[in-house]
């Protein structure tokens, strides 16, 4: 898998030379895509630098493939021939007279897996740096990370990030979120270890139509064909707490009912996270409470006339529902 993430660290070198030393600074380990160009972090310093460059009035930069001998190993790219081997092409980015040595290599594949040593060229100066980068090729990219989301409560915003690797600046993959939600924004984030990535932040407010959703984001790679290459993150889950919803108060009879008969008024609520805890009912008028529970089951009398309505609760809230009218008559009660 491409650009796995284990700890790369850059090497520092250091060759005792009077007070100044010879360095170099490189990642560890790079991974590519098969068919994708990489950039290679390079930085160097000589010593006297600055009195050996002003004396050959030019500097370059040399990769040699597989090993620090310059002359057993294949030299990939000599800057002072300008001759590129084994590879369609090798750019050197970075300013050498600025001691900046980074690097593109194009259209790599998994023949290029190997270890590289950077040379410097002047005229009075050939140095061959000792420590290497390995490049590392795939034939598929690794899957972007999604961070993770913790419960959230209902109304709070909600900001999650992915993050692709992105080593070729000319064929930086697209991220997607599926499903689409919220706004979004991307940046390319240049990591500690000298890899570069694609930062997607996604932002949206709670509801609790969200809680449950399994959100997830794609990176795309164009290929130079017009292709692309895909990789998925994992599935998140989306949880919010939430108060109930659509809370609403029934009666067990649809028409009018007689004296005396039993009448239930029901509470009930679609969803709540968590869920519903208490039940409360009350009577329009009244400050107090007349019962609790999901169900309040009573005898019709003539004094029962009135609205009814219920209040579902839990630790994230409570809602109220409409009220149910309850009319009596002398012979029956009727119910709206």
């Amino acid at each position: 898998m491409i650009f796995l993430n284990t700890f790369f660290f850059f090497h520092l070198l250091f060759f005792a030379i009077g007070e100044r030393s010879y360095s170099v600074s490189l990642p560890e380990r790079l991974y590519a895509l098969g068919g994708f160009c990489v950039v290679i972090p390079c930085s160097f310093d000589i010593p006297d630098f600055e009195t050996k460059l002003n004396i050959s009035k030019s500097i370059n930069g040399l990769w040699i493939k597989g090993g620090k001998k310059f002359d057993n190993l294949p030299v990939v790219f000599n800057g002072t021939t300008n001759i590129t081997k084994l590879f369609e092409r090798i750019e050197i980015t970075g300013n050498l007279h600025q001691r900046d040595c980074t690097t593109i290599f194009y259209n790599v594949n998994q023949s290029h897996a190997d270890k590289y040593h950077f040379r410097t060229e002047m005229t009075n100066e050939l140095y061959t740096f000792k420590e290497s980068f390995c490049l590392i090729v795939e034939d598929s990219p690794l899957s972007p990370r999604v961070s993770e989301m913790s419960e959230v409560s209902e109304g709070t915003s909600v900001n999650l990030t992915c993050t692709a690797a992105a080593p070729c600046p000319s064929q930086s993959p697209t991220i997607t979120w599926s499903p689409p939600t919220g706004n979004t924004h991307t940046h390319i984030q240049d990591e500690k270890d000298g890899n570069r990535s694609l930062v997607s932040f996604l932002t949206f407010t709670a509801s609790h139509s969200h809680h449950g959703r399994k959100i997830y984001c794609t990176a795309s790679y164009p290929r130079q064909n017009g292709s692309s290459v895909e990789a998925n993150s994992t599935v998140q889950i989306l949880r919010v707490l939430f108060s109930p919803v659509n809370v609403v108060a029934s009666v067990s009879t649809s028409g009018p009912a007689a004296e005396g008969c039993s009448v239930t008024l029901t509470c009930s609520s679609s969803v709540a996270n968590p869920p519903v805890q208490n039940y409360t009912w009350f009577r329009r008028g009244q400050h107090t409470p007349i019962g609790s529970g999901q169900t309040l089951t009573f005898n019709l009398s003539s004094s029962d006339e009135g609205q009814y309505y219920c209040r579902a609760e839990h630790p994230q809230g409570g809602k109220e529902s409409a009220a149910v009218n309850l009319m009596i008559t002398e012979d029956k009660r009727n119910f709206s």
